[in-house]
């Protein structure tokens, strides 16, 4: 395990030596021509700039030589873009290149010295600069070509610069980025260990390294050896694991299944344990949190000592974020006295951890790192803690109805309320438990039914009982048989003549009586007798076996009436309906639990601080005051949230030097773990006692720091492998710097599993995306298994999942792409419709949740920084302010009612795109919108046949010709030189008779692309009789329509196959092409329209409401010509046959 936690620190110490920050190094750097580093020789000046000055302080031939780092190129940003670009990025350094450097000024290659380009700048890019190339680009290169060994410096050197051109496509000799401009002369300075972010976690793995054993949850975590699994909780077993959940943060929404089946296997964690959790978008992965956040901090609450220590975290500020506001919401707005906080400017029930460098936000309870001042320092002062005892004894009397002459009287109160709540919980669980235990075994042993059981065996002794009577009446009318019988008859037991004759007449008189009685196979009197007596045995047998099981069936009734009724009396006493038990226990009893908790803890509090400051307790970083100040804040916040880079700067004291406060931590929460490389998060395992990690390895990746080829040597250099094949078999395990996850690591150490292919447990509920939504990602990435719980919308503007074609050009910049005229199409449609979209989302809203700005509706989602630039630039120029504009990194955590998606690409370019490189990326987009999630970009590029994930995104796009947004403002094609300016058709009149007067005037031909064809607009306008008319003249009409966009179930629609027959008689000729989304008519070589309006399809009746949406652009003049002739060659591509 040690052997992974050496590969882990050196992995993260790659990172941060990769990723360097100039600003900070730039003092002590040198500059030097390009030309010197490409020649290998450095000059004096340089020399005795990076040499120690003191020659005689270097004793050994080692030190005459240094280890240093190239930076070919230094970028600034450009001032007219500053605004604009990058987030404060002012500066860029594209290029690091390892080396020796000797006193003679040689420069020399490095063992293992690969060149690198920081990972900021490569695609996907946690930073909003343009990115340079890809990771991909990167790891196939250093994959392809091993570093030279031979040719010393100028060998080395074309290796650097081949490196460079096929990563970002350009030399270093020419570089250019949009929006900076190279900085003169390159630079050289030592090599350093830079202090970055990572620096703590550094520092807490250099110490674990030096202890004879790891802490138990960090050897869990660091093994490579899978958990066994052990079997899910059944019923019973997990109804009493519920006494464990003792409250509930929200008082409106109780737990689902499978939330709540989580947090029984949770509570079976003991110390040095993981539970992982899959948790998809949209299933309650934050109310998950609260439930278990809270029945810890109850818990502790009931036995009277200290509350526990728990962090939340991860490795971007986003899901941070995201879990503080979310504790900060967790309020009420009833006002029953136990209502909010009791303690003035305490609103929150998270605590941020955050670095000294950040400022403090106004919404977050914030702790600073080192001495700057936080939350708690405004708290705990005298002045504080009397204003605070005022406002707590007033708050406490107003809720008991009674006052409180001290605080302590206030908090023995609470105290033994909270027992009597808890109490009441735990008595109600386990009553409900018998109840149901109770219930299923006798469901298993009365499969029928034990109503139904006990009616059977009424009605079967009913019939032994019958049985018993006849018996009796039988024997009755044998023994007056026997009674009326001749005297003589008793001679018959003599064997000799005459007295054979009597036995005989006896036996005639006797059989005639069992005739009588349906025994004819009895002959003798004997055997009568001895049938009477068995059947009277195996009646009373079969009467007393029955009276027995009717005994213990009524028995079990009994019991299970008992037992209902003591629970049902319970739930009575607690006001909980038993219809809605385990809904209405977490919303009350749990709920008002949690309440008093809090106030019972903000009296402990109070208590503690007043006794320190009048006592002059003084604070210390000595590792047992640090865990008593942990727990103070704990009694106010029991959510601490930090980053992972900040958790092992938090969590140290001091004692002569740094000491981490191992096993410290009670709770450990990983959030987004999915997202966490392990390197990073892996450190935090060693201060905490168990872990509940949450995440969903198909949503975003973690930015992984070092390329593949670095990762695998360091792999072999830890003893993780002997080969690069090795190592490659390894990444499955999923604790590489390279390709893992906190989340990959986490499953693999937990011991349950919910489904046979995921380890771990699940949440399955979905509550964010309408069902069409949410259908997509369930069917993409999910294999069927999320429930949607909303309801479809049925009078929402816009459909569920939605497209407008708009035939753009993608331009590459840098190692970016960008779509101008896709991103004006955008942001003009969010002009038009902006206040339509307000209006829809705020008309049935109370006035304090109405939604003043687009941005808190609609977001727009693009895989390429220089896409978001252009939007971005473009919004700015329209006024448009407050819309997140970004990479799905920019969603992630968070959710629009609407997600505009810019794919950037045209349908020119191969069919490889950045985001069917897997699930993920399609996967997080998608499900961040709740109510429409639109594609605005050239559906050429979306192939319906595709098995790759924009394949299923077409199929669900195309799937219904309402799903296509018409109300569309296309820019004009452009900056041509035209004779006339583009003309808009906007109404459903004007398409139609620019369509007539196109059949009807065209001299040659007339060509008409409509991927959707309709025999009910066809004869609404009498276009074939048109066509006809046309076809009789000498006229040729084209007509290009997409097979597969009409069908649906994998079948022609009736209607297309009538409109196509009408369209073929009538002489026109039918041509069936593929991705065809243009809605084009070509009147000769003089008039191009183009728009959304579907011509052969579109609804005739002007009252429809998607008629109001229609919009075209008509061309005429010079330069139409090459225009139609593109169109009519990009359709040429697409024919599949002719009818």
């Amino acid at each position: 395990m040690k052997q992974v936690i050496s590969y882990w620190r050196n992995s993260l110490a790659d990172v941060e030596r990769m990723n360097l920050d100039y600003d900070k190094l730039k003092r002590g750097a040198v500059k030097v021509q390009l030309t010197d580093l490409e020649r290998g020789t450095l000059p004096e000046a340089v020399i005795e700039a990076l040499f120690p000055k003191d020659s005689e302080s270097v004793e050994t031939p080692a030190e005459q030589v240094m280890e240093v780092l190239l930076c070919p190129i230094v970028a600034v940003i450009k001032t007219s873009h500053s605004a604009a670009r990058g987030r404060g990025v002012k500066q860029i350094t594209p290029l690091w290149v390892p080396a020796l450097l000797d006193r003679e000024g040689r420069l020399l290659p490095k063992t293992k010295g690969y060149p690198w380009i920081p990972r900021d700048y490569l695609v996907p890019c946690p930073l909003d600069v343009e990115p340079l190339g890809t990771m991909e680009q990167q790891d196939g290169f250093l994959s392809s070509h091993s570093l030279p060994d031979e040719g010393g410096w100028p060998a080395y050197w074309r290796y650097v610069k081949e490196y460079f051109q096929t990563v970002t496509g350009c030399g270093l000799d020419h570089f250019e980025h949009p929006g900076f401009v190279k900085a003169e002369g390159a630079c050289v300075l030592p090599e350093k260990v830079q202090k970055g972010a990572g620096q703590k976690i550094l520092e807490l793995y250099d110490d674990l390294l030096t202890k004879d054993r790891l802490p138990d949850l960090l050897a869990r975590f660091s093994s490579l050896e899978d958990r066994e699994i052990e079997a899910l909780l059944g019923d019973t077993e997990a109804i009493l694991r519920s006494q464990d959940h003792l409250a509930q943060m929200n008082h409106s929404h109780s737990l689902s299944d499978s939330q709540r089946e989580t947090l029984q296997h949770f509570f079976t964690l003991g110390d040095g344990e993981i539970l992982a959790v899959n948790g998809p978008p949209g299933t309650g992965k934050t109310t998950l949190l609260q439930s278990v956040i809270s029945s810890l901090w109850v818990d502790a609450a009931v036995r009277g000592g200290e509350p526990p220590v728990i962090v939340v975290s991860s490795t971007n500020n986003q899901a941070v974020t995201n879990v503080i506001v979310s504790f900060g919401q967790a309020q009420t707005q009833q006002d029953d006295g136990l209502a909010g906080r009791w303690l003035p400017r305490v609103h929150s029930y998270g605590l941020y951890l955050s670095s000294a460098s950040k400022e403090a936000a106004p919404a977050f309870q914030t702790m600073f790192n080192g001495t700057k001042p936080g939350f708690f320092d405004g708290l705990e002062t005298l002045e504080y803690a009397a204003e605070a005892e005022g406002c707590y004894l007033k708050a406490y009397e107003r809720y008991a109805k009674q006052s409180a002459g001290e605080v302590k009287q206030a908090v023995d109160c609470l105290h033994r309320q909270l027992q009597d709540m808890v109490s009441s919980i735990k008595n109600l669980t386990e009553a409900y438990a018998a109840y149901t235990r109770c219930r299923q075994e006798l469901e298993r042993a009365y499969p029928g039914g034990l109503e139904q059981e006990l009616v059977r065996l009424s009605g079967e002794l009913g019939e032994w009982k019958v049985k018993e009577e006849q018996g009796k009446e039988l024997l009755r009318a044998w023994t007056a048989h026997q009674l009326k019988a001749p005297w003589y008859y008793g001679l018959s037991k003599y064997k000799f003549f005459p007295f054979t004759l009597i036995r005989a007449k006896k036996e005639l008189y006797d059989r005639i009586f069992f005739l009588d009685r349906g025994c004819a196979g009895i002959g003798k009197a004997e055997e009568f007798s001895a049938y009477l007596a068995r059947t009277a045995a195996e009646t009373e047998a079969a009467i007393a076996g029955l009276l027995r099981e009717q005994a213990q069936a009524v028995a079990a009734w009994e019991r299970l009436e008992a037992l209902e009724a003591a629970w049902r009396d319970g739930c009575g006493k607690r006001e909980i309906r038993p219809d809605a038990f385990l809904s209405e226990l977490d919303t009350k009893l749990r709920y008002e639990a949690f309440l008093v908790a809090t106030h019972y803890w903000e009296g402990r509090w109070l208590m503690e601080v007043k006794e320190q400051l009048e006592n002059s307790y003084k604070e210390s970083p000595v590792p047992y005051k640090k865990q008593k100040l942990w727990r103070r804040h704990a009694k106010l916040t029991p959510c601490l949230v930090s980053t992972l880079y900040m958790v092992p700067a938090f969590f140290s004291a001091w004692k002569e030097k740094t000491v981490p406060l191992y096993d410290f931590i009670d709770l450990l929460i990983i959030d987004e773990a999915g997202q966490v490389s392990p390197e990073i998060g892996g450190a935090a395992f060693a201060l905490a006692k168990k872990a509940l990690v949450v995440g969903d390895t198909l949503q975003i990746d973690p930015v992984w720091g070092i390329p593949k080829k670095l990762d695998y040597s360091n792999l072999i250099m830890h003893g993780l492998g002997r080969s690069e094949k090795e190592a490659d078999d390894l990444l499955s395990l999923g604790f590489s710097a390279s390709s893992g996850s906190v989340m990959a690591v986490a499953q693999r150490a937990s011991r349950y599993r919910k489904y046979e292919d995921l380890k771990g447990m699940y949440l399955s509920e979905h509550r964010r995306c309408v069902p069409e939504i949410i259908a997509y990602c369930n069917e993409l990435a999910y294999k069927g298994r999320l429930q949607p719980k909303r309801q479809g919308i049925t009078d929402h503007p816009l459909p569920p999942m939605g497209y407008a074609h708009i035939p753009g050009a993608a331009v590459r910049s840098a190692g970016s792409l960008g779509n101008e005229v896709e991103a004006e199409t955008i942001v003009q449609w969010i002009q038009d419709h902006g206040r339509q979209l307000l209006d829809y989302y705020n008309k049935d809203a109370p006035k304090g949740l109405r939604m003043p700005r687009i941005g808190d509706i609609l977001a727009v989602v693009t895989p390429f920084a220089r896409q978001r630039q252009i939007l971005l630039q473009r919004m700015n120029a329209a006024g448009l302010e407050g819309i997140t504009v970004g990479t799905v990194h920019a969603l992630q955590g968070a959710e629009r009612h609407i997600v505009l998606f810019s794919p950037v690409y045209d349908s020119s370019m191969p069919a490889s795109y950045f985001f069917d490189s897997g699930p993920n990326m399609l996967n997080v987009a998608v499900s961040r919108a709740k109510d429409s999630f639109l594609v605005f970009g050239d559906m050429g590029i979306l192939n319906p046949e595709s098995q790759k994930p924009s394949g299923l995104l077409a199929r669900y796009l195309f799937a219904e010709e309402s799903n296509e947004i018409k109300n569309i403002t296309y820019p004009a094609r452009a900056q041509r030189v035209l004779l006339e300016p583009a003309r808009h058709i906007r109404d459903l009149e004007g398409h139609r008779q620019a369509l007539r007067f196109g059949i009807e005037n065209c001299r040659e031909k007339v060509c008409i692309v409509s991927p959707f064809l309709s025999s009910e607009a066809i004869e609404a306008d009498g276009i074939h009789l048109l066509v006809s008319e046309a076809s009789a003249a000498g006229k040729q009409v084209f007509v290009y329509t997409d097979e597969r966009m009409n069908q649906h179930a994998g079948q022609p629609k009736s209607h297309f196959l009538r409109g196509r027959e009408l369209l073929v008689q009538s002489g026109a000729q039918v041509i069936l092409a593929e991705r065809i989304h243009n809605k084009t008519l070509c009147v000769d070589h003089s008039i191009l329209v183009e728009g959304s309006f579907n011509w052969l399809s579109a609804r005739r009746n002007p009252n429809d409401p998607w008629c109001r949406y229609e919009t075209s652009l008509l061309y005429q003049g010079r330069g139409v010509e090459e225009m139609i002739q593109e169109v009519l060659s990009d359709l040429e591509k697409r024919i599949v046959v002719r009818v």
